[in-house]
């Protein structure tokens, strides 16, 4: 470090302790800040002692360097992937070799190679400081390869770690960045970055193969379209920020149907003005689902981003949140939960559920924050003023960590539906946080939607993620897509703080998770032009003294009839011998109720006024 920025003396003046031979039945070593002491302990049966491996010495020296440099600047080294990244980059450096600890264990093997398939962000991040600092490591490796030049990199690192990038456990994916840029920064040699610098391409591809992107800090405003009638085009308008305006080149719109042929398109996107842009998806016949996003690509055309945060078809649905999404042509509902009402059916927690706090409720969501940072929902996704199924309340403005969901896991689980006679689309929108807030374990939690048939242990995941949205976000799907021929089904949904050996409860995420509007549609054209024949009829609307139901002939079911507060008014049971009911409500205060009319065929929320003359 010294050869690169010889005024930094601090290790000169505060010479380190170093213990060898510790004893204790492990192959490790490792540095203690609070005693600037490097401590190796003695060989056993399978590995040397590391004091006697070159680049373990090195890594842990490096951490002294670490902590020195930033304390001696006036800040504290809070990250701990970036502080094992930054150990191994020196051992690298020293020892010009891309093999950290190689020849520590008798059967040759090493402790880390950064030879081999790159760590990606965030695909590889699980929350553990030594796998988490392989990706940052990585990186600064092929820059090394693809400058061809192991000094070059060192210098370039060099000077990047006097920029102090830095962040709390769980900010890797900002501090990552910050690293990127900073390096480019001191690779620049005229001041301006917008043309480029010397070793620029060298760094952006080194940096890009382990996730890591110029425009990795944009951001997109966009509210997803509605569904749309058949074969017509459709507009699509995004605000696009970014950070370093420099390093743009184009947003692109990209999209595919989902269950037609599923490849993916993608046209340029026109800049209207500012920050604003927009482009058309073509229309697609009734029945299709369309996926897109948006990906920002950089001047140097290899490098892009996708938007939502990260997206990319290639990663794996764990890795990734939702893609937008919208339909075409399905507009037919065969069953409507908005959970402003009642919300019969619906289970809240099963009998495996362990939670200890967070648990789900039906009530006006509560907002939390933490940093001015938004985690829990403040509002429901259909009206903004009212309720949904959410992981618990706190009272305003109490810590984020208040009664979200802790040490274990909550569950919600649908009614069963019948999906006699239709070709089911499910719909729902969610929130799922678990990035913010004090933890020690980011990204190591699951939100999980599953779907299975009625009375079957089989179940199948349709929406399965470790990665945030802090939005309410649609999820759109054919129930064909995981099951064929389904003539019942049900769903649960769980949101869950794993417990990890050697965490505290205070250790573990900060989990909220929330659920509205849940839809069942009508999926095949068939039972679109023919839903007059299975839709029950709701009259007079407003009524007096009766509401009269007709239902089509041979079904079965019930007619239950709701207060605005979700109270059950009245139930009668559907026979196959009459298809007429009546609903007596002379007695009843005039305003608005909720009739549902659930039978084989389809399930009807209708909002009747009563008022009496």
């Amino acid at each position: 470090m010294k050869g690169h920025w010889p005024t930094f003396t601090t290790m000169d003046n505060n010479p380190m302790n170093t213990n060898v031979d510790i004893s204790g039945n492990t192959c490790n070593a490792f540095y203690r800040n609070d005693q600037y002491s490097i401590n190796f302990y003695a060989p056993q049966v399978s590995c040397r002692a590391y004091s006697m491996v070159s680049d373990i010495i090195y890594h842990e020296y490096g951490h002294g360097i670490s902590y020195r440099f930033y304390s001696g600047n006036g800040t504290t080294f809070r990250n701990g992937a970036m502080g094992e990244a930054n150990s191994d980059v020196w051992a690298m450096c020293i020892n010009r070799d891309g093999v950290v600890g190689d020849g520590a264990y008798y059967n040759g093997g090493n402790i880390r190679s950064y030879l081999g398939a790159p760590k990606i962000y965030p695909n590889d991040l699980i929350g553990q400081v030594h796998n988490d600092g392989e990706i940052i490591a990585g990186a600064w490796w092929d820059v090394a390869v693809n400058t061809g030049s192991v000094d070059t990199m060192a210098k370039l690192f060099t000077l990047t770690h006097y920029d102090l990038p830095n962040g709390p456990n769980g900010t890797e994916g900002e501090v990552y960045h910050d690293v990127l840029i900073s390096a480019l920064m001191n690779d620049d040699d005229d001041a301006n970055l917008g043309n480029g610098t010397p070793h620029f391409n060298d760094i952006i591809e080194a940096f890009a193969r382990h996730g890591i992107y110029l425009l990795s800090d944009a951001t997109i405003e966009h509210k997803e379209v509605p569904h749309q009638p058949n074969n017509t085009a459709v507009t699509i308008n995004a605000k696009l920020a970014l950070s370093n305006p420099a390093f743009f080149d184009k947003l692109y719109l990209v999209y595919r149907d989902r269950y037609g042929a599923g490849t993916w398109d993608s046209v340029v996107m026109t800049n209207t003005s500012g920050n604003d842009y927009t482009a058309q998806i073509p229309g697609f016949p009734g029945g299709s689902i369309v996926d897109y996003y948006f990906k920002a690509q950089d001047v140097v055309a290899v490098s892009s981003f996708g938007l939502p945060k990260g997206f990319s078809p290639s990663v794996s649905s764990s890795e990734l949140t939702l893609p937008y999404q919208y339909g075409v042509g399905i507009g037919y509902r065969r069953y409507t939960q908005d959970f402003e009402g009642s919300i019969d059916g619906w289970q809240l927690g099963e009998s495996t559920d362990n939670a200890s706090g967070g648990v789900w409720v039906h009530e006006v969501p509560v907002a939390s924050t933490d940093g001015g940072e938004i985690i829990q929902p403040g509002a429901d996704n259909s009206s903004g003023t009212g309720k949904c199924l959410v992981t618990g309340n706190a009272a305003a403005l109490a810590p984020a960590s208040t009664n979200d969901v802790d040490n274990g896991k909550t569950t919600v689980i649908t009614p069963n539906f019948d999906l006699h006679f239709y070709e089911p689309i499910v719909e729902y929108y969610r929130w799922y946080s678990a990035d913010r807030g004090s933890s020690s374990n980011m990204r190591s939690d699951y939100w999980t939607v599953e779907l299975r048939p009625q009375g079957s242990i089989l179940w199948k995941r349709v929406d399965y993620t470790r990665e945030s949205d802090q939005n309410w976000r649609r999820r759109i799907f054919r129930v064909s897509e995981y099951f064929q021929g389904l003539t019942s089904m049900q769903m649960r949904f769980i949101a869950e703080d794993r417990v990890i050996s050697g965490l505290t409860q205070n250790g573990q995420n900060v989990i909220e998770a929330a659920i509205d509007d849940f839809i069942i549609y009508e999926g095949s054209p068939l039972g679109i032009i023919d839903k007059q024949a299975i839709e029950s009829k709701i009259y007079p609307n407003p009524a007096d003294n009766l509401v009269n139901v007709e239902v089509p002939a041979g079904s079965k079911g019930s007619i239950i009839l709701y207060d605005i507060t979700g109270k059950t008014i009245s139930k009668l049971e559907v026979t196959d011998g009459t298809n007429k009911y009546s609903i007596n409500t002379s007695s009843l205060p005039a305003g608005t109720y909720l009739v549902m009319v659930q039978t084989q065929y389809a399930v009807q929320n209708n909002k009747v006024v009563i008022g009496h003359n």
